[in-house]
């Protein structure tokens, strides 16, 4: 049984940025939440923890970006926002990006 959420561990250092995009292969609703390093659970009553970032939509795309105030591992979740029959198949891309010494 699948469930509508997907989370992916995503190293990042201090002062690094991330870019993510997720376009569902039907259509369906699919958002993007980042959440910060100590974060043990992002669904339920029980977060005692804040989102870092959400994503905006594009189209049929989610879109994120972030820039880490922080080094250590962020959770990236991917979760369904629109009733779905069947499982819905995604292609996601990510990018970690560092500033440039000047």
């Amino acid at each position: 049984d699948d469930d509508d959420v997907d989370v992916y561990r995503v190293t990042l250092r201090k002062g690094q940025s991330l870019f993510a995009r997720l376009t569902p292969e039907v259509a369906a609703k699919v958002k993007l939440e980042l959440w910060p390093p100590g974060t043990r659970r992002v669904e339920g009553l029980d977060l005692k923890v804040a989102r870092v970032a959400r994503s905006r939509r594009v189209g049929a795309q989610a879109r994120l970006g972030f820039r880490a105030k922080a080094g250590g591992t962020y959770y990236l979740e991917a979760k369904l926002t629109t009733h779905a029959r069947d499982p819905v198949q995604y292609r996601l891309a990510m990018a970690r990006v560092s500033r440039r010494s000047p």
